[in-house]
């Protein structure tokens, strides 16, 4: 978890130096994780687009690993990805898809 908050933190201050001193007009994110929806939100305002790059679908890699979740906690991590991966979805303007399996999963997904 601390990883993740922290190459959050760092590539959201980052951004802003971008946005500062050369501007830009989209924000290109690949997952995992998928928590760069909640930075490209932050741009939104500001007329930046948000381009998603599907590498993976964590929830299927979450079942894969850990088999269907059983335990409280792993129902609630698997609920996170769910929840994360669905607003990543709909805060995307485009979703590029690595293969067509992991499109036509997308899709419905996306609605």
């Amino acid at each position: 978890m601390y990883e993740f908050i922290y190459c959050w933190l760092v590539t959201a201050l980052l951004s802003l130096l971008v946005a500062a001193r050369d501007g830009f007009g989209a924000i290109q994110a690949c997952n995992p994780p998928d928590t760069y929806w909640a930075l490209a939100l932050l741009y939104r305002p500001f007329g930046k687009r948000f381009v998603y790059d599907q590498h993976d679908l964590n929830p299927e890699v979450f079942l894969s690993r850990f088999g269907a979740p059983k335990s409280t906690g792993a129902r609630v991590q698997f609920g996170a990805l769910r929840w994360l991966e669905k607003m990543t979805y709909r805060t995307a303007h485009e979703v590029i898809s690595t293969n067509e399996s992991y499109q036509h999963r997308a899709e419905p997904r996306r609605a």
